[in-house]
């Protein structure tokens, strides 16, 4: 008897439904009559409804006859029903039309059945409906199968572990094969179980989701409601080894070291960039770790020893707590932290050649917040910072909620995801990059923008198929002081720093975005600011030896009194800038900031003025304090009892003997020579034409001993002996067009063997007497000045032949600085202005030109300071103006650039150690080409006028310095007013 015969798993439902399965069956016919017919003929039929009884297990017939079977070619079977069963059953595949009509298999698809209503037991009637198309008669069978077996629980599989770096192949393996299931029928079987791991990193130290799926035995069935054919575990990927200095490989030096910082023992580490060039200053950038993190662990995984060695900065990696009792974290007291990271700059700034003003700090979680934290309580000493994955509440806003106050505007970059973790601890994802841009947009942003805050610029970078995170970074730019804020908005962003290798699971800290290379963008965006140079111009103090200060000091206050008596025939007087960065001078003369001045007093009034200029250069102040010195008391004459008079003798009227006037005054007339003489110290000789003006007028004054004692100690101090009087010019009321000529009498007698006499004029702005020579008579000198001040004859060496720069450029730069004993000449008798400058010489001349202490034994630092120029050099080193390689030498033989000049000549004037005029910055035409650690150097010795460039208006910062550029350079920082 053929047989249909159909198997199929029924799932219970909670509501009604009817599915309408449509099988078709298509007939091959052998030829015949009918075979012709070219287009089907079929005929429906419907059965009635057959009851059939569900009470014992097996076979259950009926017989249908088709109609018409003659004028068929194809045949249609539609089967559908109503089913409600509590039980398994089983429909046969598979038709087979009766042999005595065809002869051909007719197949169908597998039919399916829907549940009618609530389930039914094997006892109950089950109802149903089958209609053919017209046929030859067939067999339906349905069997009933008694008692199924369901799958009732599944054994999970226990978490494994593998070494960190495994691969993905070798940690799927590591899983087990199989698992068990457990049955209705209280048996159990064992299943192959097919394995995937989930976001699986080698590297990525922490649990991975693992999932291995089976598929069910045959006869086993899903119980209402179903099970999951699945189990779940973790691999867990062990730590990896600690990071050790042998785990780098950059070409420069890694350093570890360890310092004492409020009781506690702390250790950083730091990485040289390989070409060290002591002229050159370092930006600096603190790398600071995560919780649970170290120094090392942190410079390794930021890859910021790559960026320094490219870009030339040092790069710092601290580790927290070192040395505190069980600290395993950054401390929550700020103070200890930021005071190890002050000490740990003052470290760097007095071992190598810092760039003070581009100190930045970068991290990571906590080492974020330190960053931040930086920003806040270290705002003198960095530039800017990046705070990554670190939510900046409380940071930015403070507690209570309101905004935190920036000491000054800062640029700050932040990077944050939305879906990081601090741990395993399911499900607790959490938003970091939502508050930072909140807290940004809340507190800092109003506090860089005055008025509105400007729409940000936005750059996306899109999700793709291997990395599904996002990233939206916000710009705000044009800040106070050009500072300028990014926030880095990282969708699906986990815990970690953009760019580099997960270093935990993504269960454990989120997933790293590839999209961007952090360690990257931080250095672009903080290597281009710089701390701004402060404009305090204030005083913090100002006291006096004698007498009491009217009114009582006050910064604000810049005019002060002060009275004493006749017998005070001097005062001390001591102003304490209020920044480090400012320089003073007191009477015209540079003072340092803190240390006492004597100043001579005379009777009634004396003006003591002090200006401040503040680290900008630009921004200034002027104290005065007037010292109001008593006149000698009158002494009161006792009448003594009346005497007679005796009578008067006439005695001769002495004829006074006339004496040279010690100030004289002469007015200018237009168009006419004029000369003025001050009778025994000097004569001006003015051609017509040389001085203009409404009303000029040439004052000519023999400066009082008193007031020339200091300026005559200036010219002692630096081996200079007088052999006349201190002569001061003025002139009100005009303009020099012309030089004139100045002839000072001197006193042969003070000029020993061997010496000549020369003028030199003083420098109000440095405190120094410059050389300008002259052509010497019997008793007198003579040179042509174009500006008044005070000038002096002083008994000097011969000034060196140097035939060689009769006709240069430079001629008058080196004659000013060879007669001041700055540079001199080779024993040939030439100056060799064209030669190119050798290190050990341009510092030789700088300490000249500074009058700097030589200090040999300070250049013992380097393995080849030796020689002639050891003094100079370790006077160098000891000021901080120049530094040694990595190899400890010094380099002297080098040729200079004049890029890495205008770096030295900028150190001198970041240390004060001499006060320079402000000018406007040179344009250069190639300022786009200087280098990055030279351009700083270059703009502030331009702007300080002591550099210049070529005709062109380059200012070639690779080529080498000639010897009479280092001598342009060095007159314009001594001699220039």
């Amino acid at each position: 008897m053929p047989v249909f015969k159909i198997w199929h798993k029924l799932s219970v439902k909670k509501s009604v439904s009817c599915l309408l399965i449509l099988l078709m069956l298509l007939s091959t016919l052998p030829t015949g009559a009918w075979a012709s017919e070219s287009t089907p003929v079929s005929a429906t039929i419907s059965l009635p409804t057959a009851q059939y009884n569900l009470a014992a297990p097996g076979d259950v017939s009926t017989t249908i006859t088709w109609n018409d079977a003659s004028v068929v070619a194809s045949v249609y079977l539609d089967i559908y029903g109503t089913l409600t069963l509590g039980t398994h059953f089983a429909v046969s595949e598979a038709v087979y039309v009766s042999e005595a009509v065809y002869t051909s298999e007719l197949t169908i698809l597998k039919g399916f059945f829907t549940e009618l209503g609530p389930a039914v037991t094997k006892d109950a009637v089950l109802p149903f409906t089958i209609n053919f198309n017209a046929g030859a008669p067939a067999t339906f069978t349905v069997t009933v199968i008694d008692t199924p077996v369901y799958i009732t629980e599944v054994t999970p599989v226990e978490e494994v572990s593998v070494p960190n770096g495994t691969t993905l192949v070798n940690a799927i393996a590591a899983l087990p094969a199989t698992t068990t299931i457990a049955l209705s029928d209280g048996s159990s079987m064992e299943v192959d179980l097919q394995w995937s791991i989930l976001d699986y990193f080698p590297e990525g130290t922490g649990p991975n989701y693992a999932i291995g799926v089976f598929e069910l035995p045959e006869g086993v069935l899903q119980p209402d409601p179903a099970i999951a054919l699945e189990v779940r575990t973790f691999v867990r990927v062990l730590p990896g080894a600690t990071i050790t200095l042998a785990d780098f490989d950059q070409p420069g030096e890694y350093v570890s070291g360890t310092m004492v910082v409020g009781g506690f023992t702390r250790t950083y580490h730091y990485y040289l960039p390989s070409e060290l060039d002591p002229a050159v200053p370092l930006p600096v950038v603190f790398n600071l770790h995560g919780g649970g993190s170290h120094g090392l662990g942190q410079l390794y995984y930021s890859g910021f020893d790559v960026v320094a060695e490219r870009e030339g900065f040092i790069v710092v990696s601290p580790d927290y707590g070192s040395g505190r009792a069980g600290a395993a974290t950054w401390s929550f007291t700020v103070p200890q932290d930021i005071a190890f990271f002050d000490a740990l700059i003052d470290h760097l700034v007095t071992t190598y050649n810092i760039d003070t003003r581009r100190i930045y700090a970068a991290g990571i979680s906590m080492g974020g917040g330190r960053a931040i934290e930086m920003a806040y309580r270290l705002s003198d000493r960095v530039a800017a910072i990046a705070s990554v994955s670190n939510r900046a509440t409380g940071l930015l806003v403070g507690t209570p909620p309101v905004p935190r106050v920036l000491p000054r505007p800062m640029t700050m970059v932040f990077l944050g995801g939305t879906k990081e973790r601090l741990g395993y601890v399911p499900p607790a994802w959490l938003d970091f990059a939502a508050p930072i841009l909140s807290n940004v947009q809340t507190s800092l942003l109003p506090q860089l923008f005055s008025g509105s805050i400007p729409e940000p610029d936005i750059k996306q970078w899109s999700a793709t198929e291997d990395d599904p995170t996002s990233i939206t970074r916000y710009h705000w730019s044009g800040g106070a002081f050009g500072t300028e804020v990014f926030v880095y908005y990282i969708e699906e962003g986990g815990h970690t720093w953009p760019g580099k290798y997960q270093y935990a699971s993504v269960i454990s800290v989120g997933r790293t975005s590839m999209h961007i290379d952090a360690t990257e963008h931080i250095w672009k965006h903080l290597s281009l600011h710089k701390i701004p140079f402060a404009t305090n111009a204030d005083l913090s103090a100002l006291t006096i030896s004698q007498g009491v200060l009217t009114p009582a000091f006050n910064a604000a206050v810049t005019a002060y009194t002060v009275n004493v008596a006749n017998a005070v025939s001097n005062i001390d007087i001591t102003a304490t800038a209020a920044h480090t960065g400012a320089t003073m001078t007191i009477s015209s003369t540079a003072q340092t900031s803190g240390t006492a001045r004597t100043v001579p007093l005379v009777v009634g009034a004396n003006t003591i003025t002090i200006v401040v200029t503040a680290e900008d250069g630009t921004t200034l102040k002027t104290y005065t304090v007037t010292v109001n010195r008593a006149a000698a008391p009158v002494p009161v004459p006792v009448d003594p009892a009346p005497v007679p008079a005796p009578a008067p003798v006439p005695t001769p009227v002495p004829v006074p003997t006339p004496t040279p006037p010690t100030v004289v005054e002469r007015p200018i007339v237009a168009g006419q020579p004029t000369e003025v003489m001050l009778e025994g110290a000097a004569r001006i000789t003015v051609a017509a034409g040389a001085i203009t003006g409404a009303a000029p007028r040439i004052t000519a004054q023999v400066l009082p001993e008193a007031a020339a004692a200091p300026l005559m100690a200036a010219a002692a101090g630096a081996g200079l002996s007088a052999a006349s009087e201190v002569v001061v010019l003025t002139l009100a009321g005009g303009v020099f067009t012309a030089p004139v000529q100045l002839t000072l009498n001197f006193d042969p007698a003070k000029v020993a063997a061997g010496q000549v006499p020369s003028v030199f004029v003083y420098n109000e702005r440095t405190g120094r007497w410059i050389f300008l020579g002259g052509q010497v008579g019997v008793a007198t000198i003579t040179v042509t000045v174009d500006r008044f001040s005070r000038f002096a004859v002083f008994a000097t060496r011969p000034l060196p032949a140097l035939a060689d720069i009769a006709d240069h450029w430079g001629r008058g730069s080196i004659r000013t600085l060879a007669g001041m004993g700055i540079v001199s000449g080779f024993p040939d008798g030439r100056f060799n202005p064209n030669a190119g400058v050798t290190r050990t010489e341009f510092v030789s001349m700088l300490t000249r030109a500074l009058e700097l202490e030589a200090k040999p034994r300070a250049a013992a630092r380097f393995t080849d300071a030796d020689g002639w120029a050891q003094g100079a050099i370790g006077a160098a080193a000891e000021a901080g103006l120049v530094a040694g390689y990595a190899d400890n030498t010094f380099g002297g033989a080098r040729r200079i650039t004049r890029a890495e000049m205008a770096v030295i000549l900028q150190r001198v004037i970041r240390k004060g150690l001499v006060p320079v005029a402000v000018t406007a910055e040179a344009d250069f035409a190639d300022a786009r080409a200087f280098p990055a650690w030279a351009a700083d150097g270059i703009r502030v010795a331009s702007r300080a006028g002591l550099v210049r460039g070529f005709q062109d208006r380059t200012f070639r910062p690779g080529s080498t310095t000639t010897r009479a550029e280092a001598a342009a350079m060095l007159y314009r920082l001594v001699a220039e007013r």
